[in-house]
């Protein structure tokens, strides 16, 4: 149907806007210097990747937020919670997850997409090495 033809044709585009968030992240990693910014770990084996989200963890991820809209940046909060905070896990699952639950309450996405211009980029740089 008319989606199934539309994703169709976009996947001619994926490699193309792989390669262009691959370019972003690159400069994330090489560019950003802030101590009270933690970057995504990446595994020695991978050498590319396809970027669909751009986390970092910071400490007070409210603040951090507030910093980036007042710059004019979204950012967004993908995983807000554990699994292990869903309703599924009771406790006949009960499972430790201090460390995937400290992750939820301290990720938080930056843009990352084909389309960001080299600016806008430099701008994401800035602001979070200024925060």
């Amino acid at each position: 149907t008319i989606q199934a033809i539309v994703l169709s044709h976009k996947l001619d585009y994926l490699r193309r806007w792989n390669d262009k968030k691959n370019i972003v992240a690159d400069r994330y990693y090489n560019e950003i210097n802030n101590e009270k910014v933690i970057l995504p770990q990446k595994a020695s084996y991978c050498s590319y990747h396809s970027y669909h989200i751009f986390h970092l963890v910071v400490s007070d991820r409210e603040s951090f937020i507030n910093h980036m809209n007042s710059n004019g940046i979204p950012t967004i909060i993908h995983y807000p919670y554990a699994i292990s905070q869903t309703k599924i896990y009771d406790d006949e699952y009960l499972i430790s997850s201090k460390n995937s639950i400290e992750f939820a309450n301290n990720i938080v996405s930056i843009p990352i997409h084909p389309f960001l211009e080299k600016e806008e980029v430099d701008k994401i740089i800035k602001t979070i090495n200024k925060y």
